[in-house]
């Protein structure tokens, strides 16, 4: 797999390349990775190969936080969709129709807005349930799962700015020491 770069004016490709990335981790999308990279580093255009290493770490802080933000959710949905198979599903029933019918009712509301994610919730306030009542179930009984990974989000954040505020002061002082000072020049206006 070849990297992606996004070089500034000011930094070459090859420097980009001797900063180390995380790995992805399976099921990570590289492209929306790179994408979000490339958006970020044309933001902060890093000019020196420091601003370039805080550019760099401002990425991962910022793909950490969607990671840890995707394993909570997916974590929580699973629970969701447990939960609404077995409110979709009559165990004592012999049918293998039903079961697989509960497993495509799940599946529905756990995805996109669509019309058999409308009549799975149409089937599901006919079982006297609502969703919102069941994303709290699934969270009551994923939050010892969901607290540590909420807490690790939280504590991204002022990382990230405190980072953040590094790199504006870096790049600011270097900005200021490459202006010269000017010539001022009299307009003597009779």
């Amino acid at each position: 797999m070849g990297r992606q770069t996004a070089p500034t004016a000011s930094i070459s490709v090859e420097l980009f390349d001797l900063i180390p990335r995380r790995r992805r981790l399976p099921g990570e999308d590289s492209v929306a990775y790179d994408a979000l990279r490339e958006a970020l580093l044309n933001d902060l255009n890093p000019g020196t190969p420091y601003e370039a290493a805080l550019a760099e770490n401002l990425v991962e802080l910022e793909w950490e936080a969607h990671r840890f933000r995707t394993i909570r959710d997916d974590l929580w949905l699973k629970r969701f969709r447990h939960l609404a198979k077995h409110v979709f599903y009559n165990p004592y029933s012999d049918e293998d129709e039903d079961a697989e019918k509960a497993e495509a009712l799940a599946d529905a509301l756990i995805s996109g807005e669509s019309k058999e994610r409308n009549a799975a919730l149409v089937e599901l306030s006919q079982h006297g349930v609502e969703e919102g009542a069941l994303l709290a179930e699934a969270y009551s009984l994923e939050r010892d799962a969901l607290s540590p990974i909420e807490r690790h989000i939280a504590e991204l954040e002022p990382r990230r700015r405190r980072l953040r505020e590094d790199y504006d002061q870096l790049k600011g002082k270097r900005i200021r020491s490459n202006v010269q000072d000017a010539d001022v020049i009299e307009n003597n206006v009779d």
